[in-house]
């Protein structure tokens, strides 16, 4: 009987002290997150930050210019900056020739200025469909040259060649079309549209068949 009541208590305190070292570690990661979060920058004295929103784009070049005087004031990357009280326009660049241009701006002191950008993306991949030496038919990524167009097509504007992994491409919202040149295959060209909208990453996909192994 002696024996039990010691084995029953040496239990008891071994589920207390798992207990109290459960209670400590979740104590610990409580405190450790808590002292990860990442603090919003501070403001300033005489300054306001302008936050562009830029539907899941993670940074931006771009600069931001007096509004009267056309003098250059910020020339930065990523989404936020601090700029004095005034009226500004917003130039934002792209992966392509042509920028997004935001006029009259106010910005009134130690406040947050958030300015919708309108901007999307889209993700280009090719793939090469071709015949094996033993005959069976396998695909594999490929990167041919591509230009991106208006939509009528009467004016290119960027030029690049497909990157592995596949990049995204940031463009003003609006509908383009992209080509790949794909000499030596039944194709030559390709040409496919692209609707680039706010907050949306429009995937585009290529597929060829090439003419040799």
């Amino acid at each position: 009987m002696m024996q039990d009541r010691i084995l029953g208590s040496a239990l008891s305190n071994r589920i207390g002290l798992a207990r109290l070292v459960g209670g400590c570690l979740t104590l610990m990661f409580l405190v450790g997150c808590a002292t990860t979060r990442v603090q919003p920058p501070s403001i300033p004295a005489g300054k306001s930050m302008i936050v562009l929103e830029a539907g899941g784009v993670e940074s931006l070049n771009f600069g931001i210019f007096d509004q009267n005087t056309g003098e250059k004031v910020v020339e930065t990357a990523g989404l936020t900056a601090f700029v004095p009280p005034g009226v500004y326009k917003l130039v934002v660049q792209t992966d392509i020739d042509q920028s997004v241009v935001i006029d009259s701006v106010k910005i009134q002191t130690e406040l947050e200025k958030h300015i919708e950008i309108p901007v999307g993306r889209f993700i280009m991949t090719v793939s090469e469909q071709y015949t094996d030496e033993q005959g069976e038919e396998k695909t594999r990524r490929v990167r041919p040259r591509f230009t991106i167009y208006d939509y009528t097509l009467s004016r290119p504007l960027a030029k690049g060649i497909t990157t592995f992994p596949p990049k995204r491409y940031v463009l003003p919202i609006g509908d383009y079309k992209v080509s790949i040149e794909l000499p030596g295959t039944f194709e030559q060209r390709i040409i496919k549209e692209a609707k680039i909208r706010f907050g949306r990453i429009y995937p585009l996909e290529f597929r060829f068949t090439s003419r040799t192994q």
